[in-house]
């Protein structure tokens, strides 16, 4: 049994970036149980968004982060075994039948103008 209870607060994983005004960080703490309970839980989340938004995600390696994804990208129309980590790549983009997801790792971006770097605001448009 798995659990994946960890903490994801929007503010403090978005701090080192300016956000655009109708932007609103809330804090969901997640518990599953399972793989698929967290998949489930991604996508209900994508549902419930309505197809556009950001979500940032808080945890250790291995808390659940992109098996989250997986079930966020599948609820978008993304073939779920396609979802890896981009913590080397630092983005994958996922074109689904109903959605473009972009799955971005930001382990390894330390300040402000590497995330601008990068070009994350090009794909907040």
């Amino acid at each position: 049994m798995i659990d994946h209870r960890r903490e994801a607060s929007a503010d403090s994983a978005l701090r080192t970036c300016h956000l655009p005004a109708l932007v609103t960080p809330i804090a969901v703490d997640v518990i599953a149980r399972t793989e698929e309970e967290m998949q489930g839980i991604g996508a209900l989340l994508y549902k419930r968004m309505g197809g556009s938004g950001v979500v940032a995600l808080i945890g250790d390696l291995g808390a659940g982060k992109t098996c989250f994804v997986r079930g966020f990208c599948k609820a978008a129309g993304v073939d779920p075994e396609l979802v890896s980590s981009p913590t080397f790549s630092l983005v994958h983009e996922y074109t689904g039948s109903r959605q473009r997801v972009c799955h971005f790792d930001f382990y390894r971006i330390n300040t402000e103008s590497e995330l601008w770097e990068i070009g994350w605001q090009d794909y907040l448009d």
